[in-house]
């Protein structure tokens, strides 16, 4: 075999090792951005995430006799349901019954309330969110960092009315 002969055998040798590093490159890159984008979906910076469900329920230290009456509390309704209008239907009931109603919207903090419905409130809001969650049955409470005293009912997907105040209950877990 001639010196020519070497180098025609030589460069598709060359070639092939080349092209197989180049291969595997793009292979191990491409694995690494998969990589890459499945961490940041699992911590959430990308992607569509549901969203997380309500807190669980931290009942208030008040005392058995309320010395609440409706025009003394203060609430939010917000809607975590499909059913429109649910929340302004809701409050227009609290009005009825004396209530003070605030805000009506759907809830900002997007959270998933599967069950009829949570009651938030701060440390002054204690008794007032034991008043309010007394017309839901089956309602929870979730105690936020929120200054003033007024509660948040979160209208959830088991949610049918209100009771009524004579048939209040205990909050669900207290």
């Amino acid at each position: 075999m001639t010196d020519l002969d070497e180098a025609d055998v030589a460069l598709p040798r060359r070639r092939g090792r080349r092209r197989a590093a180049i291969t595997l490159t793009v292979v191990t890159l491409l694995l690494a951005g998969a990589f890459a984008y499945a961490g940041a979906w699992f911590e959430g910076w990308v992607g569509d995430h549901p969203a997380k469900p309500a807190a669980a329920p931290a009942c208030p230290t008040a005392t058995p006799s309320s010395t609440l009456t409706p025009g003394d509390v203060t609430v939010n309704v917000y809607n975590t349901t499909t059913h429109k209008g649910l929340a302004g239907e809701t409050a227009s009931r609290l009005r009825d019954l004396g209530y003070l109603v605030a805000t009506v919207s759907n809830d900002p903090l997007h959270q998933v309330v599967a069950g009829t419905a949570v009651v938030r409130y701060g440390p002054s809001g204690a008794e007032a969110a034991r008043v309010a969650s007394s017309l839901v049955r089956g309602a929870t409470l979730h105690r936020d960092g929120r200054p003033d005293s007024s509660v948040d009912l979160v209208i959830g997907a088991k949610f049918t009315g209100l009771s009524s105040p004579a048939v209040a209950t205990a909050p669900a877990g207290c």
